[in-house]
């Protein structure tokens, strides 16, 4: 090989290496905005296979229980930190799906797992431990109680066809507080569910 070869190919593999330690000393790296949460709901059911709901009181709404995803908590400690916030106890868990909401407005992405889990009991042996904001329903009655439109596909879709773990992606935004007028809330399907295995 000629000598102004290898020095052409020397040159070409230093430059690089030497472009990007100066870059990294002159131009410090932007740490990159957080536009994604992850929120994991828990879809607890009892033995007449009716699910546990919260009434949300900044929203004045019904919803499935749910908290975002931080630190070190692995989903057991998160769900049975769930479950034991409410009174009870469960087991059982199983992932019934994953799904994105998007916001446009804000270009915010949650990420959502819904687990599926088992009522075993009340911790104190009685109930819940806020009666009023906690309560079991059936399908029919959660349909008409939820007000996200998002929610109530997914958790009629994961009672319906349990076997299976969903995906899906949704647009959903223009919440209020309170959650009064339901036509507010702008919906739209980006993925129809979509097994995941």
């Amino acid at each position: 090989m000629p000598r102004h070869h290898g020095a052409l190919i020397a040159l070409l593999l230093i430059a690089p290496v030497a472009s990007a330690q100066g870059q990294t000393a002159t131009e410090p790296t932007k740490p990159a905005e957080r536009n994604a949460v992850v929120g994991v709901k828990a879809l607890f059911q009892n033995e007449s296979d009716e699910i546990l709901l919260v009434f949300d009181d900044r929203r004045q709404a019904w919803e499935v229980p749910g908290t975002s995803h931080e630190g070190k908590l692995t989903t057991s400690n998160l769900m049975e930190a769930m479950a034991r916030d409410l009174g009870i106890t469960c087991g059982g868990y199983q992932l019934g799906g994953l799904f994105t909401y998007h916001n446009p407005q804000t270009g915010t992405t949650i990420l959502r797992p819904y687990f599926r889990a088992r009522f075993l009991d009340y911790i104190d042996g009685a109930g819940f431990k806020e009666g009023e904001k906690t309560k079991w329903f059936s399908l029919t009655e959660a349909k008409k109680v939820i007000p996200y439109p998002a929610s109530v596909l997914i958790v009629e879709k994961l009672l319906d066809q349990p076997e299976r773990v969903w995906g899906g992606a949704f647009e959903e935004y223009g919440y209020t507080s309170p959650m009064t007028d339901r036509a507010a809330v702008k919906f739209r399907i980006i993925e129809d569910f979509y097994p995941l295995n």
